[in-house]
């Protein structure tokens, strides 16, 4: 049992996509089911998940999504 509040993305990216998420919490979690996906927050972090990674993502408002190749994965906002 989850006890709290997330928004759940399920995010499907095809070759070269780019997609902007907005985070509502202040922590989320980024995980790879097929595929790996460069990303960005708006602290300027930079990094790159693979296929089976994951990735925390704390203190920021968006998350952006840059892909070379087809891209599936999910990505918890973890709001309270």
């Amino acid at each position: 049992m989850l006890r709290q509040n997330i928004w759940l993305y399920h995010i499907n990216l095809a070759q070269g996509d780019e997609i902007t998420l907005p985070i509502q919490g202040q922590k989320g979690y980024l995980q790879s089911i097929k595929g790996g996906v460069h990303f960005q927050t708006s602290e300027q972090e930079l990094g790159e998940i693979r296929c089976g990674d994951g990735a925390f993502i704390q203190d920021s408002n968006m998350l952006a999504l840059r892909c070379q190749k087809a891209f599936r994965g999910l990505f918890i906002d973890i709001v309270s």
